[in-house]
């Protein structure tokens, strides 16, 4: 048996933007429903939510919330091999994901302008779930457990009840394992709305995720629009398979059934430049077709694929970028010479062995992908789908006189005066607390070894605490505090974490001259407070007889041990109650 999905040989460039048109919802019909359900949940909250899940769920739902004792019989109801396949998964996920972590550095613009960002979790995320006739339980892990990774203090789920008010065991498990907070048997639109607005038992969340029918997607852009953030347009499923003479045309059957039994409305492309793989995986396509449980919903799938023809691994390359598709397998002899022409796909799967079921379920990629082409502009969801990043710049005195006069000149011929006076005021005042800015270089930072040659220029003068010159070590232990003037070190100390909650004072030095300004004491003042943000407190320090009255001065009392006249004595620092 062959299956009906046509072959079309050789297109012209002409008829691309034709044959990469998807099967779309109808938003303008949905919209007026959409909307009043929305607008619904908006004003009536809960009561709303109620009414919704029994008007289409045809469930009364008393408790919208999943209880623990739920959750925990959930378990129960899963065979053992899908309680090990989710942990499985979960695990390669993680892997994925982990390493995505920012490693973000400080730069020096100009002299005296430092700038940096810092990554800050969402604080409140919301994750949809669809049910119906596919549990989406792996679309728990795509979700959750990145949002855990992030750091998101808050994770709800919301999911539709079944004919009993009950959500499938897997998810609740699947959750679980992950790490939601709470969650909802809410489906649909009205899902959507509680988690963008609130209700009385769903908290308001600031970024929305996860599929769903139609009424979903589009209840999603409503809200993204101006309530709450989303995580990426969305639209039917779809996936590109592109095969030479060597791919096996019942992989390439498969893969592209795989995609089409997801619904009605997904599309299957298969491009190659051998008509005896269209045609032979045409008539496999007919065999496994057959066997499918979801055979009524895959053929439906199928009138909306296509098999294309092209002459050239060239116009394959071009027509692949233009199309842009959510998932895309490339089965050919040179796999990754293609790969790497790639520009516009939502995940790429190389070689015979690399289905796009891996993707889906557990090779450790989301399967959160952009659809509908927006994989020109969209990247699938990853760790920094669930994070923001915060800019920071810290400039010295200095720093602003070497940017004034391009900031000025350029507030000006925007007619922004009041920009340009808040920097003209600041460079015609005298402030002496912006001739010494601190300068923190945290564990492990990128410019912990540059800052750390700033010991030499400090250490080797002549200074008043007559401290032993130590190599700084080059770990992850050391904290070193710098002090600038004019882009010259005055001083330094060097903090060193001893555990998890305390920090010694291995060395400090200050240039004499400085010594009569109060800096030490200034820089031992600066040390404590950069210990106490970080959750740490100083305890001890190593220090020769003679500094002993620079501490004591500076509002600290030195206890301990008696000094001794070979090697340097340990002391413990407390602060003074004067």
């Amino acid at each position: 048996m062959s299956s009906s999905i046509p072959i079309i040989k050789y297109p012209p460039e002409n008829q691309w933007d034709k044959m990469i048109s998807r099967p779309l919802a109808d938003y303008d019909r949905l919209r007026e429903i959409v909307s009043s359900i929305l607008d619904a949940v908006k004003r009536k909250g809960d009561q709303a939510v109620k009414e919704y899940t029994l008007k289409f769920d045809r469930v009364e739902t008393a408790q919208l919330s999943v209880s623990e004792k739920e959750i925990a019989e959930a378990e129960k109801l899963i065979p053992a091999e899908l309680i090990e396949a989710i942990i499985s998964a979960k695990i390669n996920i993680e892997k994925f994901h982990a390493v995505q972590k920012p490693d973000l550095s400080r730069i020096e613009t100009a002299p005296g302008v430092v700038c940096w960002q810092k990554a800050t979790p969402i604080e409140k995320v919301g994750l949809y779930i669809p049910g119906g006739t596919a549990p989406l339980f792996s679309t728990v892990l795509m979700l959750a457990v990145p949002a855990k990774i992030a750091g998101c203090k808050e994770i709800i789920l919301c999911s539709p009840p079944d004919p009993e008010g009950k959500i499938h065991p897997a998810i609740l498990f699947a959750a679980k394992v992950s790490g939601v907070d709470k969650i909802f048997k809410v489906g649909g639109v009205q899902a959507i709305g509680a988690m963008a607005y609130g209700t009385e038992s769903i908290p308001k969340v600031y970024k929305i995720f996860g599929p769903g029918n139609q009424y979903v997607t589009l209840a999603k852009l409503l809200v993204g629009s101006k309530e709450v953030a989303i995580d990426l347009p969305a639209g039917p499923s779809e996936v590109e398979v592109i095969a030479d003479e060597t791919a096996n045309p019942a992989f390439v059957a498969a893969d592209l059934l795989s995609q089409a039994e997801h619904g009605p409305d997904s599309q299957s492309i298969l491009v190659t430049d051998s008509l005896e793989i269209a045609e032979k995986t045409k008539l496999e396509i007919g065999r496994q077709l057959l066997t499918l449980p979801r055979r009524e919903i895959a053929e439906k799938a199928l009138a909306n694929s296509r098999m294309i023809l092209f002459r050239t691994v060239d116009e394959i390359v071009a027509f692949t970028n233009r199309y842009a598709p959510e998932h895309l397998i490339i089965e050919t002899r040179n796999f990754p010479g293609i790969a790497d022409r790639i520009i516009n796909a939502g995940s790429v799967f190389l070689g015979l062995y690399a289905p796009e079921s891996a993707g889906d379920y557990a090779s450790g990629t989301n399967h959160t992908l952009p659809t509908n082409g927006y994989a020109r502009a969209y990247s699938g969801v990853n760790l920094d789908s669930f994070m923001k990043k915060i800019t920071f710049q810290e400039l010295s005195k200095e720093g602003l006189r070497n940017l004034g006069k391009t900031i000025q000149v350029m507030a000006e011929h925007e007619h922004l005066q009041a920009h340009k006076n808040a920097v003209s005021l600041r460079l015609e005042a005298n402030d002496p607390a912006q001739e010494t800015p601190f300068y923190r270089i945290l564990f492990g930072s990128s410019e912990y070894r540059s800052m750390c040659n700033l010991r030499d220029e400090v250490l080797r003068k002549p200074i008043g605490l007559r401290l032993t010159e130590v190599e700084i070590s080059r770990d992850k232990n050391d904290i070193l505090l710098a002090c600038l003037e004019n882009g010259k070190a005055t001083a330094c100390c060097i903090l060193t974490r001893i555990n998890s909650e305390t920090l010694q004072l291995r060395q400090m030095a200050v240039a004499s001259v400085y010594q009569s300004k109060g800096l030490g004491k200034e820089l031992l003042r600066f040390a404590e407070k950069t210990a106490l943000e970080n959750h740490y407190t100083i305890i001890c320090m190593h220090a020769r007889k003679t500094a002993v009255g620079f501490y004591e001065k500076s509002g600290y009392a030195v206890v301990g041990e008696e000094f001794t006249e070979v090697g340097i004595p340990h002391f413990e620092m407390v602060k003074n109650l004067k």
